[in-house]
């Protein structure tokens, strides 16, 4: 029989390792947002925003 206390460990060391994967994903994807709201603003300043397309 497994030890169960190392059993329970061990789940919650791949819970935790799962939540630290997560957190730097989505660091990760909200950076990368934040770029993307950034370089919008700042082609905004150049004069480049964005036209209406054609209908």
């Amino acid at each position: 029989m497994k030890n169960p206390c190392k059993a329970c460990a061990e789940y919650c060391m791949g819970l935790c390792w799962e939540r630290i994967e997560y957190l730097e994903w989505y660091q990760e994807y909200c950076d990368r947002v934040r770029k993307q709201i950034k370089d919008a603003s700042r082609r905004g300043e150049r004069g480049q925003e964005c036209v209406d397309p054609v209908r």
